[in-house]
């Protein structure tokens, strides 16, 4: 019985912290946005001078080619929304369900286009 309590304490702290960060994704969506915006802000801020130092080339086209994969699953995810509801039944999830991802997705499409336009 002793040895099982401490166990337990050590399980129950362990399992803890990832019980609380889990969640529904929705905070995870916008800090990644966030997190996107500030680094192509801070390339913009660093690269868009006069002279600009050497390693921005290669900054921009990481940047680029992150932004490209992005659009590319969203574009995706669109695509298989739409085949999935354009069906002559479609399931219960496309009523409602289906519109508000299709516009959350172009939402965060339009986010990531104006982005590329400030590389």
């Amino acid at each position: 019985m002793t040895r099982i309590i401490p166990m337990l304490l050590a399980f129950a702290a362990l399992a803890a912290p990832a019980v609380s960060l889990a969640g529904d994704g929705a905070g995870n969506r916008e800090e990644r946005m966030a997190k996107l915006e500030a680094r192509v802000g801070k390339y913009a801020e660093k690269c868009k001078v006069a002279n600009a130092p050497a390693r921005c080339a290669q900054v921009k086209q990481k940047l680029g080619a992150r932004i490209d994969k992005i659009q590319a699953r969203i574009t995706a995810r669109l695509a298989a929304i739409n085949q999935r509801c354009s069906v002559p039944a479609p399931g219960k999830g496309c009523a409602k369900k289906g519109e508000r991802a299709a516009l959350l997705l172009q939402q965060v499409l339009s986010r990531l286009s104006a982005l590329e336009r400030r590389l």
